[in-house]
């Protein structure tokens, strides 16, 4: 799967208090993980549907960030520091919340 700029992340994906996935990335590519519940109940959508292998923690993470096409992006970005679009820099500002649900991201 392409990504876009996932660099190099490590952390615990979370629901709530819940720790659900531990994830590293180096150099933009899922090295490893590791599931944290046995509740699959608590995995995101895409993981309890489709599986859980690269491109649905990929595909998860992709899922978290403002569109490249969004009106006023880049305006935005420079506000809270990111020069370009970058998907490492978007996760890590915004804990890698969406308003949709309660997943969000703690970072090594």
């Amino acid at each position: 799967m392409l990504n876009r700029g996932l660099g190099n992340l490590s952390g615990t994906l979370m629901r709530e208090d819940i720790e659900i996935l531990r994830f590293e990335f180096r150099n933009g590519r899922l090295i490893s993980y590791e599931v944290l519940t046995k509740d699959k109940s608590k995995l995101p959508f895409i993981m309890s549907y489709a599986g859980i292998n690269e491109d649905t923690i990929v595909g998860f993470f992709e899922d978290r960030t403002t569109p490249e096409t969004r009106h006023n992006l880049y305006r935005d970005l420079n506000e809270v520091g990111i020069a370009e679009y970058f998907i490492e820099a978007l996760v890590r500002v915004s804990n890698g919340r969406a308003c949709s649900d309660s997943f969000y991201m703690k970072f090594d």
